[in-house]
């Protein structure tokens, strides 16, 4: 008998939860993050945004590496127009090929340049007969620039720039990882305070109805008088009016947190509700020179005097020194060509100077020297600016965190004093020592409020604390440890 009982028990149980759905579960902070950051498109969309932001970089170090050219032709049928004359087999072949590198730390510019050229078959002049001819060719050069580009300066910024370009792309990736973390936190909290507004609401609700269940009781023996009644019942409606505009905004609130937890919208019945005071701390607060917001700064005005020096030195005049050794041979034979090579040399050593000499040139480069000046100062005073900004936030965040913490102190004080006010005041009427029922219904409605309030402020605090973790980049790291460590 028991058996049976036991089985009809479990099966009427199998059938509520099918018709109401699946029994909620605790869904902690720390699982929430976890489960969104892998599920969520928005994770998957930055990391692939931070490694086509890098790749895109790729193009940048084209000057750390050699540049090599190889060219080819083939000419056949060669006329000799001064002669008229023409052979349909004659023909030119030409190879050259050219290897060059720019040592970035001077600026220094070397180069390789080969070639080979076979002529044969061509037209004749009367009279006398043009013999095939192999020259070959190997020129060695070496360019230093002394004014413009001096020391590699202009060679050099597009590489220093991605060194910055990538360490930004890091910043950027960790911002806004950090940023949707932040907001994952901020919804699951706000999610809490819905639900903690519910839970008190509601409790305060069946206490109202358990007292007019009690005054209406009374109301027919005459033990009370019906304005008691009357007001409790109205007190119970606007408490109830409240309930269902607090459940409403809890259950849009239930359904982002949803849709973050699964990563997109459905209609899952499995239902969870938040963790019990749940409550950030802030530990260690770096210096504010050792953050992100900091760095960007910083690498805002490196960039920034990177680029005034490739300008002062892209105005500069241009002066060039260069020495080339050639080495050439022309034989009969291409084996000769290649085995003779260097018998005939030269060497030539020069220099190239450009200058504008005109007063129209001439006043147009100091001007625009004057303004790579001007336009430097500018980005130092922005600088100076965004690092005030940088400090009066933190300076408010912190601000605001200490207050906030002083007032959650007295928030518990004034729950528990409007506690005691409500039970005081309700002994009383029960005991005859007050005739106005208003008396218990404001006290009951302050401690409901005082309840309410500290919820808020304890969201708030929370928010305060976030933000802060925000600013000295801990978010990622403090909340990750929890996680990691579960």
């Amino acid at each position: 008998m028991k058996k049976n009982n036991l089985i009809l028990t479990i099966v009427i149980c199998f059938l509520l939860v099918s018709i109401n759905g699946a029994v909620a579960s605790e869904l902690s902070l720390s699982a929430f993050i976890k489960k969104s950051l892998s599920t969520h498109p928005y994770k998957k969309k930055i990391d692939y945004k931070k490694k086509q932001a890098d790749f895109e970089l790729i193009e940048r170090d084209k000057a750390k590496f050699w540049d090599f050219t190889f060219n080819g032709s083939h000419t056949s049928g060669l006329m000799n127009s001064s002669f008229g004359t023409y052979n349909k087999d004659g023909q030119i072949l030409s190879l050259d090929s050219r290897l060059s590198k720019v040592l970035l730390k001077t600026g220094t510019q070397f180069e390789v340049n080969a070639a080979t050229t076979k002529v044969s078959g061509l037209p004749s002049i009367p009279g006398y007969s043009i013999p095939n001819t192999y020259a070959s060719n190997l020129e060695l050069t070496l360019k230093q620039p002394l004014f413009r580009n001096a020391w590699g300066v202009i060679d050099r910024h597009p590489i220093r720039l991605k060194e910055y370009e990538l360490e930004l792309n890091n910043i950027n990736y960790n911002e806004k990882l950090e940023e949707f973390i932040i907001e994952l936190v901020d919804n699951y909290l706000l999610w809490a305070l819905n639900h903690d507004q519910v839970e008190l609401i509601k409790i305060q609700c069946e206490k109202s109805k358990l007292q007019l269940a009690s005054l209406e009781k009374q109301v027919k023996t005459g033990a009370k008088e019906k304005l008691a009644l009357i007001l409790a019942k109205k007190a119970y409606h606007v408490k109830y009016m409240s309930l269902i505009e607090k459940q409403k905004v809890l259950e849009a609130q239930s359904k982002k947190i949803q849709t973050f937890y699964d990563g997109r919208v459905n209609t899952s019945k499995e239902k969870y509700y938040p963790e019990k005071n749940t409550r950030l701390t802030i530990n260690e607060r770096k210096k504010v020179t050792a953050i992100n917001l900091y760095r960007l700064i910083q690498i805002q005005d490196e960039v920034n005097q990177l680029t005034t020096r490739l300008k002062k030195s892209a105005l500069r005049s241009e002066f060039n020194i260069f020495a080339t050794k050639k080495l050439n041979a022309i034989e009969s034979g291409y084996k000769d060509s290649l085995s003779k090579i260097g018998e005939n040399q030269s060497m030539i050593v020069g220099f190239k100077y450009t200058q504008p000499i005109g007063f129209r040139e001439g006043s147009f480069f100091k001007k625009l020297r004057n303004y790579v000046e001007i336009e430097s100062k500018a980005d130092d005073k922005e600088i100076s600016n965004q690092h005030i900004d940088l400090d009066l936030l933190v300076f408010t965040l912190q601000l605001q965190y200490d207050a906030l913490k002083s007032q959650l102190d007295e928030a518990v004080e004034i729950v528990a004093l409007s506690e005691q006010v409500t039970q005081l005041e309700e002994k009383k009427y029960k005991q005859g020592r007050s005739q106005s029922f208003n008396f218990v219904l404001s006290a009951q409605d302050q401690y409901l409020q005082a309840q309410l309030q500290a919820k808020e402020l304890d969201y708030y605090y929370n928010k305060a604390v976030l933000r802060l973790l925000g600013v000295y980049d801990e978010v990622k790291d403090q909340l990750m440890k929890e996680i990691d460590n579960e």
